[in-house]
């Protein structure tokens, strides 16, 4: 298939997602997640990154298939296992997953709903059999599909900022200054920082928006199917530049 017909058949996924996706009753919650992650394929397929649709034994997969619950990732040779998206540009590779499990510090597993994780890791844990992802992703998102009658709950965007301190627990802080005994100073900073996101097709609470923009973390309402696309352009734009951190 030509590169142009493989965008014209994403935007109509994404299109044909979009008609339903703004019905948001709890059995659409799932449209909303596949809708944003078709948005961000095709944004990363602009930006000259290969993209191709894999299954668990990471040959090439024609009918894509998302899991309808969290799981960890699933092991070589999984019968009707949930499919990845592989992304590689200059040499490097990533994945991209729906519904993926990760193990924290704490020995607890947390969803979350896209996640984007080093290809080589993900490709070792389904050789050996399967199981969540251990720590931070690359990048991770979370996305609400809310009726705008209400804004999104605190406690929501709380628990991403709990998921991202056990999946690492420097992940709050940028920069170390040390201060020696004779006055010298030296500052540090990580090379890496894994990158969030928190897409809502609601309206966020002022003070939700602002601890999670203190933190680093992209928050963003009014993310629906038609409407304005800044938001997932941004997110690319984090993917993108993670991506080139991280490998």
């Amino acid at each position: 298939m030509e590169i142009d017909d493989v965008f014209d058949e994403l935007h109509d996924a994404a299109a044909q997602l979009g008609v339903v996706a703004p019905d948001f009753g709890t059995s659409k919650g799932k449209a909303y997640e596949v809708w944003i992650m078709l948005e961000l394929v095709v944004g990363l397929m602009s930006r000259g990154f290969d993209v191709h649709p894999h299954d668990c034994d990471d040959d090439l997969e024609p009918y894509f298939r998302v899991s309808g619950s969290p799981a960890g990732m699933p092991g070589k040779g999984s019968k009707d296992a949930p499919c990845h998206f592989t992304f590689e540009r200059h040499g490097r590779a990533i994945e991209l997953h729906l519904g993926l499990n990760h193990r924290g510090i704490s020995g607890s597993t947390h969803e979350l709903d896209l996640t984007f994780v080093h290809a080589g890791g993900a490709y070792a844990i389904r050789q050996s059999g399967g199981g969540p992802w251990d720590g931070a992703p690359v990048v991770g998102l979370e996305l609400k599909a809310y009726a705008d009658t209400h804004k999104l709950p605190h406690d929501i965007p709380r628990a991403l900022l709990g998921v991202a301190l056990d999946l690492d627990p420097t992940w709050p802080v940028t920069a170390w200054t040390f201060h020696t005994f004779g006055g010298g100073v030296r500052r540090l900073s990580p090379t890496f920082r894994a990158g969030y996101a928190l897409l809502t097709a609601t309206e966020l609470h002022a003070a939700s928006d602002q601890y999670l923009t203190h933190h680093g973390v992209i928050a963003r309402g009014q993310v629906i199917p038609g409407g304005d696309v800044a938001a997932i352009d941004e997110v690319v734009a984090m993917i993108d530049t993670g991506i080139s951190l991280f490998i």
